[in-house]
């Protein structure tokens, strides 16, 4: 029959999946693998501003920004 609690299961598991595999692939990788350019980069992408006033953001400040970001979208 098709009304199987594996069907069920499964009906239930793909889309949480899916969810992870979606997640997993907006993780950042530790601070110290990323130069300065390349969080600019990164932040222009998620449309974060990469300055505070007139002074840039420093690595750590744009690297959390990046991470919050990709926390909540």
């Amino acid at each position: 029959m098709g009304d199987s609690l594996s069907d069920k299961r499964n009906f239930i598991l793909a889309p949480l999946i899916c969810l992870a595999i979606s997640n997993k692939s907006r993780e950042l990788n530790p601070i110290s693998k990323y130069k300065l350019d390349d969080l600019k980069e990164l932040a222009g992408e998620c449309n974060l501003a990469t300055k505070n006033g007139p002074k840039n953001k420093t690595k750590q400040v744009l690297y959390d920004e990046i991470n919050l970001y990709y926390l909540n979208h």
